[in-house]
C-alpha cells in the first residue's frame, strides 16, 4: 500500500471560507481560524491526481454514472464497516444538507413535525423549518463525569410518540459533541422509530473518523486502522427491519477534504423510499453529476484507506493536546472538554468559567460576566423548537462568546449556541484538523486569556 503523506496547506488567498474572512480583532496576534468544518491539508494526491487526469480531457459535457463509482462506494462499505450493500441502494446527490431537503420535501408536509437532538447540527432544523415542518429538540444531557452528550431516550420517546412525528434526523458521528454512538443506542432509536412508524434520516458524514484507540497497541504499529477499538456501525447495519426506515447519507467530502466537488450519496434499502428521494431530486433539478466528483469518489476509496487512519491518529493526538492542556490545576474546574469520540470537531464547555469570573458591580448591583454569556443570538431570525418563522440561522452571525474570544485572542470559533438555544450557551466548537502547532496555540492563548481574567478578580478583591 502506498504511503501518502499529510501534507499540510497556508490556505490563506485561496478564496478559503475559513481563513480568507479578514474579520478585525483587537489583538495584535496573528489570527487564526478554527470554525468551519473543513481541513488545513491537502486532499491525498491520488485524488488530486485522478482529478487531474481527468480535467485533461477537454470534453465536460453530460455524464453518465460509471458503475465503478458505485463499487467504489460499496468497497469501502464493507472494508471499513463490514455492511455489504448493492448498487440498487445508491443515488449519488450534490451534498448531505441538499439530501437532508430532499427528504424532508419527499417524506412530510408542511406543518409536520420532525425531531433531531439537541445540541445539534443546525442546518437540520434550518432546512426542516424552511421547508415547512415543525421541529421538536431533544435534549441530550451533558454528564459531568464521563464528558459525554447522552441521550435521553424517555424523552425521546415522549416526544416521537405524542406529536405524530414524520421524521427522526439523526447525526452519527455525532456534531458537535463527537459522539459515536454505541450498538445498543442505535438499537434503542431503532426500535423506537418502528414502533411509532418514523422515518431515520441518519447523517453519517462522518463515519470514516471514530478516533477511540486500543490502550493496549503500540503507537508504532503499521496498520493504524487496528489501533482503533470502536468501529462505525452504520445505522441501515442494524437489521433489515431497520434499513427499510432508514434514508443513510454519507459523502467523502468531511473524509478527504472535498466538500466543493458536491459529491455525496445516499443508501437507501427501500424501494419506495428510494424511489421518493430519487423523484424529488428530478423535481428540484439536480439530476446531473459532477463528471470530476466521479475518478475522485473512486480514488478516495479503493486508495487512501491508509491515509484515513493517519488523520484519525492526528485529530485523536490533537484532542489530547486541548485536553491534557485544560486538564492543569489552574483550569480543570473552569473549562470542560467533551470526551472525542469521533469527529474532527471538538465541543468545549466555558460555562464553569462565566460563573468564576461573574462578579456584581458595586455602583449597578449588577451580575457582571467578564466571560460573557450570549445576550443577542440572532435578531429575528429564531431556530427555536416549535417555531416556524420560515428564518435561517446565519453561521457567521458574531455571538457575544465568540466575539469575544476573537476580540481578545484572536482566534475565532463556532459558537456553541448555533447548535442549541438551550444547552450552547457558553460552549465553542474548535476544528482541529490543522497542524498541532496550531492547536497548541490556540489552547496556549485562551490559557493567557484565563490567567488574565484571574489576575482581574485579585485586582478588584484588592479595591
Amino acid at each position: 500500500m502506498t504511503d501518502i503523506p499529510i501534507e499540510f496547506i497556508d490556505r490563506h488567498g485561496t478564496d478559503c471560507i475559513k481563513w480568507d474572512q479578514n474579520l478585525p480583532s483587537k489583538c495584535n496576534k496573528e489570527p487564526i481560524y478554527a470554525w468551519c468544518a473543513d481541513q488545513d491539508f491537502a486532499t491525498p494526491q491520488p485524488i488530486a491526481q485522478a482529478i487531474k487526469t481527468r480535467a485533461s480531457h477537454p470534453v465536460f459535457g453530460y455524464p453518465i454514472i460509471p458503475e465503478t463509482v458505485n463499487e467504489a462506494i460499496k468497497h469501502w462499505a464493507h472494508s471499513r464497516f463490514n455492511w455489504d450493500i448493492k448498487s440498487e441502494w445508491i443515488s449519488l446527490s450534490p451534498g448531505v444538507c441538499t439530501s437532508i431537503a430532499f427528504c424532508v420535501q419527499a417524506y412530510t408536509h408542511p406543518g409536520d413535525y420532525v425531531v433531531t437532538l439537541s445540541p445539534g447540527y443546525f442546518p437540520v432544523t434550518n432546512i426542516a423549518v424552511d421547508n415547512g415542518c415543525r421541529v421538536i429538540h431533544s435534549r441530550m444531557m451533558f454528564n459531568d463525569q464521563t464528558k459525554k452528550f447522552e441521550i435521553n431516550f424517555a424523552d425521546l420517546e415522549q416526544k416521537i410518540a405524542q406529536n405524530d412525528v414524520k421524521i427522526f434526523f439523526l447525526t452519527n458521528p455525532h456534531n458537535p459533541t463527537g459522539r459515536s454512538f454505541s450498538k445498543q443506542e442505535l438499537q434503542k432509536i431503532g426500535e423506537i422509530c418502528l414502533k411509532n412508524k418514523v422515518l431515520v434520516v441518519s447523517d453519517e458524514i462522518h463515519w470514516d473518523l471514530v478516533l477511540h484507540f486500543n490502550s493496549d497497541e503500540e503507537e508504532e504499529e503499521k496498520d493504524l486502522n487496528s489501533l482503533f477499538h470502536h468501529k462505525h456501525i452504520p445505522f441501515s447495519s442494524l437489521s433489515p427491519e431497520i434499513a427499510d426506515i432508514t434514508i443513510l447519507l454519507s459523502a467523502p467530502s468531511k473524509t478527504f477534504n472535498l466538500p466543493s466537488l458536491l459529491c455525496s450519496y445516499a443508501i437507501i434499502t427501500n424501494p419506495k423510499l428510494k424511489q421518493q428521494f430519487d423523484f424529488r431530486m428530478t423535481c428540484n433539478a439536480h439530476r446531473m453529476k459532477n463528471c470530476v466528483a466521479f475518478p475522485a469518489i473512486i480514488s478516495a476509496y479503493t486508495q487512501c484507506s491508509s491515509w484515513v487512519d493517519k488523520t484519525r491518529k492526528l485529530y485523536r493526538d490533537n484532542f489530547l493536546i486541548v485536553k491534557i492542556f485544560f486538564l492543569q490545576e489552574k483550569y480543570r474546574n473552569l473549562v470542560d472538554v467533551v470526551e472525542q469520540e469521533a469527529t474532527f470537531l471538538l465541543f468545549i464547555n466555558f460555562n464553569k468559567a462565566i460563573v468564576h469570573f461573574k462578579y456584581i458591580d458595586p455602583t449597578t448591583k449588577q451580575e457582571i460576566y467578564p466571560l460573557p454569556r450570549n445576550t443577542d443570538i440572532v435578531t429575528g431570525k429564531s431556530f427555536i423548537p416549535e417555531i416556524n418563522d420560515g428564518g435561517t440561522f446565519d453561521p457567521l452571525n458574531p455571538d457575544a462568546l465568540k466575539s469575544f474570544f476573537f476580540e481578545r485572542i484572536a482566534v475565532l470559533f463556532m459558537e456553541g449556541a448555533q447548535f442549541s438555544l438551550e444547552d450552547g450557551d457558553g460552549w465553542i466548537r474548535l476544528n482541529i484538523a490543522t497542524e498541532p502547532k496550531i492547536i497548541s496555540e490556540i489552547v496556549h492563548r485562551i490559557g493567557e486569556l484565563l490567567d488574565q481574567l484571574e489576575e482581574e478578580i485579585k485586582a478588584r478583591d484588592k479595591q
